[in-house]
């Protein structure tokens, strides 16, 4: 059983890290579009309730509802998102505290075993779920645990390779049990595409938002009063 002993290096931590994206702030802006909305609805309801009494209130909520959804759009565009990702210093501190250690792995036709520290772990070539290989490192990744390995450290011992092909075989030896055709409605179809693409495209899902309660809300006009007409029969109505 071949075993290869490495230490990641910063380069190596950073490389890990770099899953941390950039987070969006748009918590203001939904506030502001949750403050119009409620404004619009309620400057309808009273303009629907009563029409003649009080009508300029309806008109100065209907207003700011508005103002309010334009100004969560205007915040939606200008703001610009937070780094999720700590400071180089923490960074740092990270790397010394959780991954600046000794480490080694041992694999054959079996699984791997991997030891940290004082602590040891074991598992079968059947407990694979993925292959990742990146940059500075091959990572293999289980239902729970993410395998971080240095390819500078597997290349230096020749193990890359092998360690590679027997994680790719695994992979391959998974067999498909069944297959069974999905057919999403388009209603499925267009709210699971939301859903998956809001915190990328947060600026556009919240001008989306904001655009129906404008069409819903700004066409509508103060009730006319109620007068007589004349039917050419004679009859009023």
């Amino acid at each position: 059983m071949p075993r290869v002993e490495y230490t990641l290096s910063f380069e190596n931590y950073l490389e890990m890290t770099e899953g941390r994206r950039k987070a969006p702030r748009i918590r203001s802006s939904l506030i502001f579009v949750a403050t119009g909305f409620c404004l619009l609805v309620a400057g309808y309801g009273w303009l629907r309730v009563m029409p003649e009494s009080w009508s300029i209130l309806g008109g100065i909520l209907l207003g700011f509802g508005l103002l309010a959804t334009i100004l969560a759009g205007v915040l939606g565009i200008l703001t610009k998102p937070r780094d999720a990702r700590p400071d180089f210093a923490t960074l740092r501190r990270e790397f010394a505290r959780y991954h600046s250690d000794r480490r080694a792995i041992e694999f054959d036709e079996k699984g791997w075993r991997l030891f940290w520290y004082e602590g040891e772990d074991l598992r079968p070539w059947s407990c694979l779920r993925a292959v990742y290989d990146q940059k500075t490192l091959l990572i293999l990744a289980t239902e729970t645990t993410y395998y971080w390995l240095p390819k500078a450290d597997l290349q230096r011992d020749n193990q890359l390779d092998s360690l590679r092909s027997l994680a790719q075989n695994a992979l391959d030896e998974h067999q498909k049990l069944f297959s069974v055709p999905l057919r999403p409605s388009v209603f499925v179809y267009v709210a699971a595409w939301i859903v998956h693409h809001w915190r990328r495209h947060d600026r556009g899902m919240l001008l989306g938002c904001a655009a129906p309660s404008h069409s819903s809300f700004t066409g509508s006009t103060l009730p006319m009063p109620r007068t007589n007409r004349l039917h050419p029969l004679g009859f009023c109505f």
